[in-house]
């Protein structure tokens, strides 16, 4: 996958779709929580990606994102970015 770099720091990302590509269908953000990463709803997936394109991220610092330095300046845009 893509590793695009934001706000200076390399994040990960998963995208699983088995949709129909000639059918409309609607893809969903599975964000997980402080100390997991992007393949704690792997389990999830058979169910799912055959109806759903599924983005799974990890948040910095988390899986195979890139963590921030100790001076680095939290906030909502940043999060929003």
């Amino acid at each position: 996958m893509p590793r695009p770099i934001i706000n200076g720091y390399r994040l990960y990302y998963a995208i699983d779709d088995l949709t129909d590509p000639w059918l409309p269908h609607q893809a969903v953000l599975m964000q997980h929580g402080f100390l997991r990463r992007h393949v704690w709803f792997y389990g999830w997936l058979p169910t799912i990606v055959r109806y759903l394109r599924v983005f799974r991220p990890d948040l910095r610092g988390h899986g195979n994102s890139q963590a921030p330095s100790l001076r680095y300046d939290w906030s909502f845009k940043g999060f929003a970015d």
